[in-house]
């Protein structure tokens, strides 16, 4: 398969995959095709898709060295895809018409897609989808990690909480809440143990200065950070 051609087959799986539900809906498909609700959540995912791989694509190869819960990636995405599925289901039932919840929803979801791009670009080669260590692993602490120490975790709980709401999935929303947000913070900490067994009192420091999830707005923060993606 061609690179150029790479993109386009993966999006139209992304479209199909996640119309799945759609044949378990009772759909009115004119008024759903034409719903602008509908083509926020097509438009907003299919960016997630398309952004993301090509910044894992652009990464370069690491070799991990220690790897814990290797299913745990897994988990996440098989979640991830029930709330969507969940998500678009509710919709496709219901067909609420857009409101400013829907430019609110869609703010959180864009935002979520910026944070996940920048963590995976500032990482670079030790952006690794499980928890570990890559082979001569550097603690990681300026641009965004200055202000969070799990900014992709931060990034997919933003996609995967503005969604539901995007849809107005009550159901999703809560799938969301009761099972992303533990598998999320699990395994924040459980990088921070490794972190820390790694870089021990270099990254102790930075737990004590960073938090995990919610930046603590403060200017000399924003004048530290560095937003450019290179």
């Amino acid at each position: 398969m061609r690179r150029s051609t790479a993109p386009f087959l993966g999006g139209a799986l992304h479209f199909v995959i996640l119309s799945l539900p759609l044949l378990l809906a009772d759909v009115q498909f004119t008024a759903y095709l034409t719903s602008p609700v509908t083509w926020a959540f097509y438009i907003l995912t299919g960016a997630f898709f398309m952004f993301e791989s090509n910044a894992s694509a652009c990464v370069e190869d690491a070799i991990s060295v220690c790897a814990k819960r290797m299913f745990l990636p897994y988990i996440v995405g098989v979640v991830m895809l029930l709330v969507f599925w969940i998500s678009i289901h509710h919709h496709a039932n219901t067909l609420r018409p857009g409101s400013t919840t829907t430019l609110v929803a869609g703010t959180l979801v864009a935002a979520g897609i910026w944070t996940r791009v920048v963590s995976i670009k500032t990482l670079n080669k030790f952006f690794l989808s499980h928890i570990g260590v890559a082979d001569n692993h550097k603690l990681i602490t300026t641009g965004i990690y200055s202000l969070v120490r799990h900014p992709s975790e931060a990034g997919l709980l933003l996609i995967c909480f503005g969604v539901p709401i995007l849809l107005s999935s009550s159901v999703g929303l809560s799938l969301t809440i009761l099972l992303l947000l533990p598998l999320s913070l699990y395994r924040a900490a459980l990088e921070d143990r490794v972190m820390l067994a790694e870089f021990s009192n270099e990254f102790s420091k930075y737990r004590s200065s960073v938090p995990a999830l919610l930046p603590r707005l403060r200017r000399n923060h924003f004048d530290k950070a560095n937003w450019a993606i290179r």
